[in-house]
């Protein structure tokens, strides 16, 4: 006759079948520490993506509320008679000017001094004054610059610059004034301007003055016709 199974043997037997080895317990740490390194590099990746775009769509409004300024200056005033070439060293890639044209504190007469200058020193620069930018003069005329704030919290500025190309003479626009600026300010022809605006970012603030960052500088071309009536 058979004998009937031990009920207690079968109690141990599936008492050492329950739960997770050591080993199994060890490879599933492995396993979760691999994927919570790789989604915090994932997350930090992500950070650094989202910060360099909000500094590029920052850039891409500054470099626009920069030639609208330098439009209507050229369109309103007389400054594209005062203003001249002579900046350069930029060190730039091939394809771009390098003798520039910034905007210098007393050059204009409608550039005032104080909270109305176009462009200040730095300790004005910093303290959030009321200027367009910062003149960075390093007594050299050539080597002088001139940064305006991208990103104020984050500290970055960018660097401002264009460049100046003589249109053709015209004497007349279809029997209208030329929106085109006249040197001589005589009733002879006239000549319109070709502007590039150049912004340069990003650049960090520190206490000496603006100095590169730890990634690649990118350069901002923005081009338009200016003039005003004859």
């Amino acid at each position: 006759m058979p004998c009937a199974p031990d009920p207690l043997a079968r109690s141990k037997h599936a008492t050492r079948q329950a739960g997770f080895t050591l080993v199994e317990v060890m490879a599933a740490g492995v396993i979760l520490s691999v994927l919570a390194v790789g989604l915090s590099h994932m997350w930090a990746a992500v950070g650094a993506q989202s910060v360099e775009l909000t500094t590029r769509q920052k850039a891409v409004l500054v470099l626009n509320g920069e030639m609208e300024r330098l439009s209507s200056l050229y369109f309103f005033t007389g400054f594209g008679a005062t203003t001249t070439t002579d900046t350069s060293g930029y060190d730039t890639p091939t394809g771009f000017v390098d003798s520039r044209v910034i905007y210098r504190a007393g050059t204009n007469g409608f550039m005032a001094s104080g909270g109305d200058a176009f462009v200040v020193d730095q300790s004005a620069f910093r303290a959030g004054a009321d200027s367009l930018g910062l003149l960075e003069d390093a007594i050299g005329t050539a080597d002088d610059r001139n940064y305006v704030w991208v990103d104020r919290p984050r500290n970055i500025v960018g660097r401002r610059s264009w460049v100046e190309q003589n249109g053709a003479q015209q004497e007349s626009c279809d029997g209208i004034d030329c929106f085109c600026y006249d040197w001589a300010g005589g009733t002879g022809g006239t000549l319109c301007r070709e502007i590039t605006l150049y912004l340069e970012f990003p650049f960090r603030m520190t206490g000496s003055g603006p100095e590169e960052m730890d990634r690649p500088v990118i350069i901002m071309p923005l081009k338009t016709v200016v003039g005003r009536w004859r």
